[in-house]
């Protein structure tokens, strides 16, 4: 197993330790009841390794705690978008219209996220978005929440390390300007390098 898919387990057994419960019981006695939890993650396509170790972590997870503080155990319902804003968005209605989902989480990319956050409040239903970082992603609505460090932070530092640590006074910058979390990365990276005497030679846009 790669190190960086360690971590990506470690981390969704971490996110479910804390969905499921801050205390630990010695015993806890089966309710009988269920609770349903959906994921929206892209299921196949290009991106399916973020789905599919995504998913492996959670179940990890509900294997290490199979109940919740009250018995309940969770049903999970899965619906691939396939890392396309509009899917994502129609896995949100059907999730909490059809399937009375309590609970949401989001592995698919920033513009997924941006795209289900401006919709959130329509159905009033917790959603944490794993890996998606763009700042604005938590200021559409109070029902989505983000696991990972924004790029405002993540960009400020990668920068302040090129500058300092790297000693690098000269750097290009590579972007896609249809992603939100990338083009978000590049201009606040060049910002803050720029604070720090950096210089940027030259700006690549992949389409």
């Amino acid at each position: 197993m790669k190190i960086s898919h360690l971590f990506l387990l470690l981390a969704m057994v971490a996110i479910f330790s804390w969905f499921m419960g801050h205390e630990s019981k010695l015993q806890i006695k089966p309710s009988g009841n269920a609770i349903k939890v959906g994921i929206i993650a892209p299921f196949s396509g290009e991106h399916i390794g973020k789905g599919k170790s995504g998913l492996q972590g959670i179940k990890i997870g509900q294997a290490l705690r199979p109940y919740l503080n009250n018995g309940d155990t969770v049903e999970l319902i899965m619906i691939d978008d396939q890392e396309i804003p509009k899917k994502s968005t129609q896995a949100l209605k059907v999730l909490v219209e059809e399937h009375k989902v309590a609970f949401i989480f989001v592995f698919s990319n920033s513009n997924c996220v941006t795209a289900i956050a401006k919709v959130a409040d329509q159905y009033k239903t917790p959603i944490l978005a794993v890996f998606a970082s763009h700042p604005d992603i938590t200021r559409y609505s109070s029902f989505v929440n983000q696991f990972n460090f924004d790029d405002t932070f993540q960009a400020s530092v990668a920068a302040l390390y090129v500058r300092d640590e790297l000693l690098l006074d000269k750097v290009a910058i590579v972007t896609q300007p249809e992603n939100v979390h990338f083009s978000y990365l590049a201009k606040k990276f060049a910002q803050q390098f720029k604070e720090v005497d950096g210089e940027i030679t030259d700006t690549i846009y992949l389409t």
